[in-house]
């Protein structure tokens, strides 16, 4: 099948396709643009949130061309993954890479210079290779697809120098074919950096909104106790939902998943510590159902493409907001609802700036923590100050933890000369880091929609600012009015700016609202500016927390340099206002002892007694009710269909999900279809797995019907 008769023509060979391989009737928001952009010849870029189905937009394409779309991918294991659920739904395709034997390579480059495969996985890594250049030369090569394409820039939170050498390996074949680029998060210099380092050419980009109305999303300020007994209350009032639960270091992963264990929980740890064989079976346990939930470092996840997990739980904060919003996006990726919750202390923010500072070291690049280089200081406002010292970097080390990303946080995208500095490409980088670790305080402190502040973060609008399905929207902590003390901040900065004065860093401005006395406040005139002293009742730590929150809600922002300044943010309007108000956040007491109602950590939902996920009421999501049935028979149904379910996987030696996902079982259970053209009417359910697997479904809808 070509696309020869036009882009119109070549949709609607692509709906077909979808419906006929992939059993979906229409397509999600971002990826018929897409399509139509790669179908007619368009260099395409898209940026697409995890869980919006960027792998459907080369799929779907491939299914069309004449030649092989051949996909670079950084992991083994989600090659693997993709090309067995591309397999169960008829789609010929294969990968190649170091888990095969030379036989099997072999075995593959020969399936696919017969033109047997459709698409062809690869990492690029083998891109160097004489033997697979020769073979990429001698096809027809429609479609190059680079998925995880942010790992092209240094300023992207997964940054792979082997991902340089794609570009020069398309240009280099002997037609150049068309070239698309995925990506679940890219700021504009990360967009900038894949288009100039892949060289697209002219791209069509396509970036859909970041939000994922299905997930919770939640933040509590916890000692390293309560986080422990917090997680444990949760994980065991959750017993058949699938989960994942980040740490910051090797050994909260352990104790941890030996922790959940010694509960009664089926949970396995993972981290770089262990040798590969291990974290292998770990994940496909996972994947396979065997194992309910993992306890991770971050090097767990960008290869798993498990669409039911219904829980994320963050031991301790990351380091940016795109490595959160990547991994807590991996909650509800079947469109079912997700809940996203981050425990955080200031020990975390110490760990994070430590490896910024030790960053800093390394590149040569002046500044430390007690500086005017955007570090932290100590309890701030909230009660419970945390365990400072406690959860440190043991065993927290390269390939588990990626201190503060890589990409620049909206807040840092000021110009990086600001007022005459020359700045060098690593300076920049730490300035980056630092931002993006104020921009994560900020959003665990803010009492603002959780929503509204990720969708801002990453420049875009809020449809609302109270979506109704995070916990700062139920409302269930206390709040300080610090208007005052919000626009002391604001006039402070105005008085540095005054009269070509280029602004001060967040440490010298908290010092100067305090009252310091010291020589560089003194000596630098900052003492003679209209707001000296006017925080003077107000702990310096929690002046710089003030400061930290303001800049993660866009009132302020902390400009790139040698010496970061804080300058206006685009709200800072709004801060003029007669009704403006600055709350923050003093969450309420927590009764960790269980139970049902509210339980463990307040609204977050962790009583072991009723195992409601208590999340607001946007529509329902994100609460338990919404997985639940209308009747007993329908839930002894579904029971039984996730028992055909997998046994059929068992059989095959894949994942359940791939057979078919809960969502499609649910709509089985809803509509019970007992005919091959109402089987093949639900969604998830295309022509090869109605050939597959359509009698063994419909004959357990029919014998349960039967017996109820």
């Amino acid at each position: 099948m070509t696309t020869s008769n036009g882009t119109g023509a070549a949709m609607a060979d692509a709906q077909a396709a979808l419906k006929r391989y992939f059993g979906y009737e229409s397509f999600r928001p971002g990826q018929q643009q897409a399509i139509e952009a790669i179908l007619s010849g368009r260099d395409t870029l898209a940026i697409m949130p995890t869980g919006a189905g960027k792998s459907l937009c080369y799929q779907v394409p491939s299914l069309l061309f004449e030649g092989v779309t051949l996909v670079i991918s950084p992991l083994i294991a989600l090659m693997h993954d993709q090309v067995a659920a591309l397999e169960a739904a008829g789609v010929p395709s294969a990968y190649l890479n170091s888990s095969l034997s030379s036989d099997e390579q072999r075995d593959v480059m020969d399936r696919v210079r017969a033109g047997e495969v459709v698409l062809l996985y690869c990492a690029p890594e083998r891109l160097s290779r004489r033997d697979f250049r020769d073979l990429a030369a001698s096809l027809d090569i429609a479609l190059v697809a680079v998925d995880e394409a942010h790992c092209v820039s240094q300023w992207g939170h997964d940054f792979r120098p082997e991902y340089s050498m794609i570009g020069g390996f398309v240009a280099g074949l002997p037609r150049r074919p068309r070239l698309a680029a995925f990506t679940a998060t890219a700021t504009p210099r990360v967009k900038d950096d894949i288009v100039r380092v892949l060289g697209l050419r002219d791209p069509q980009v396509i970036q859909t909104s970041f939000d994922r109305p299905n997930l919770w999303f939640g933040t509590r300020r916890m000692s390293r106790s309560e986080k422990d007994q917090w997680i444990r209350q949760y994980v065991t009032g959750h017993p058949d939902d699938a989960g994942i639960v980040y740490c910051a270091s090797r050994r909260e992963v352990d104790e941890l998943a030996e922790s959940l264990r010694a509960a009664g929980t089926n949970a396995r740890g993972y981290h770089a510590g262990m040798d590969s064989d291990t974290r292998r079976r770990v994940q496909e346990d996972f994947v396979a159902d065997r194992v309910r939930v993992i306890v991770a470092t971050n090097a767990f996840g960008m290869g798993i493409d498990k669409p039911d997990v219904r829980y994320v739980i963050h031991h301790n904060m990351p380091g940016s907001m795109e490595a959160y919003y990547q991994e807590a996006g991996r909650a509800g990726r079947d469109g079912d609802p997700g809940r996203c919750m981050l425990l955080w202390n200031d020990a975390d923010i110490n760990l994070r700036t430590r490896f910024i500072n030790q960053d800093a070291a390394a590149l040569g690049v002046g500044g430390g923590a007690g500086g005017d280089d955007g570090g932290f200081g100590g309890a701030g406002f909230a009660e419970g100050a945390g365990d400072a010292g406690a959860g440190g970097a043991d065993g927290a080390e390269p390939g588990d933890v990626n201190p503060g990303g890589g990409a620049e946080s909206r807040a840092s995208q000021a110009a990086p000369q600001q007022f005459g500095q020359q700045i060098s490409q690593q300076e920049a980088l730490i300035a980056s880091k630092r931002a993006q670790l104020n921009a994560m305080a900020g959003y665990c402190r803010t009492t603002q929609c959780l929503r509204a502040v990720i969708l801002r973060y990453f420049g875009e609008t809020p449809a609302s600012e109270q979506c109704g399905n995070c916990l700062n929207c139920e409302g269930t902590f206390e709040t300080i009015d610090m208007t005052a003390a919000a626009i002391c901040v604001m006039r402070g900065v105005f008085y540095t700016l005054q009269n070509g004065g280029f602004g001060v860093g967040k440490s010298k401005l908290a010092d100067m609202l305090h009252g310091s006395k010291s020589e560089a406040i003194v000596g630098s005139g900052l003492a003679g500016n209209k707001m000296y002293g006017s925080l003077s009742a107000l702990p310096i730590a929690g002046i710089k927390d003030l400061i930290t929150q303001m800049v993660s809600e866009g009132f302020l922002v902390i400009a790139e340099g040698r010496f970061p300044v804080v300058l206006f943010g685009p709200r800072m309007e709004e801060t003029t206002h007669r009704g403006f108000r600055y709350l923050v956040k003093r969450e309420a007491s927590r009764n960790l002892s269980g139970g049902a109602g509210r339980g463990a950590g307040g609204a977050a939902g962790a009583g072991a007694g009723n195992g409601t996920y208590g999340a607001g009421s946007r529509g329902g999501a994100g609460t338990r009710a919404d997985l639940t049935f209308d009747s007993t028979d329908d839930a002894e149904l579904f029971d039984e269909l996730r028992r055909v379910r997998t046994e059929i996987a068992r059989e095959e030696g894949r994942p359940p999900y791939m057979v078919f996902n809960d969502r499609t079982l649910r709509q089985m259970v809803r509509d019970k279809p007992t005919t091959p053209d109402a089987f093949l009417a639900i969604s998830g359910v295309g022509e090869r797995k109605l050939e597959a697997y359509g009698d063994r479904f419909m004959q357990a809808i029919a014998s349960f019907a039967d017996r109820s």
